[in-house]
């Protein structure tokens, strides 16, 4: 019976899960979104909905309700869109290389701000961020959940906002 106990231990360790286990896809697919933003103090929440795009590095995000506005998010900044043209935002409070390290669960880049931890199997699986340092004054929590692709990701403030994006009709964009 020990040795039973002592092998279905084993056994656990042994599969633990990590990020690489995944079969997870971060890069060029597209799909639609819907963000509830509950903010302390506000009795409702802010809902909003859209469709986003994750191609060559960059993410696409589409709000079409309840104002429709266009954001584009990549290694040289973040820009909205006006007209036919991309104008670079002024927010220089927006971490550009912590929210797509996030989006593509770039663990290597991640796990120099966050602890992660990993449970699940590759095909239901969820990562929780406990921020380091500095970033405790800003989340309290980024909880990640998936399968092939990321279907909730979960942003709990340190001030008591929470931000949640549901994830659907994800699809690849390479076919």
């Amino acid at each position: 019976m020990k040795i039973l106990a002592l092998f279905l231990a084993i056994l656990g360790l042994a599969s633990a899960l990590e990020v690489s286990d995944l079969a997870l896809k971060t890069d060029n697919i597209g799909g639609k979104f819907s963000e509830t933003l509950s903010i302390e103090g506000f009795a409702e929440p802010v809902r909003s909905s859209g469709e986003f795009k994750i191609k060559g590095g960059e993410l696409f995000w589409t709000t079409l309700e309840p104002v429709r506005s266009e954001l584009k998010i990549g290694a040289d900044g973040v820009f909205e869109r006006s007209g036919e043209a991309w104008i670079k935002s002024a927010d220089s409070l927006f971490d550009k290389d912590t929210f797509l390290a996030i989006s593509r669960l770039d663990v290597a880049r991640l796990s120099k701000n966050f602890s992660i931890t990993l449970s699940g199997s590759k095909d239901a699986w969820r990562a929780e961020l406990s921020p380091k340092g500095m970033l405790q004054n800003i989340f309290n929590n980024i909880v990640i959940e998936g399968g092939a692709y990321v279907r909730v990701l979960r942003i709990n403030s340190a001030n008591g906002d929470v931000s949640e994006n549901v994830f659907s009709s994800v699809v690849s964009l390479d076919e």
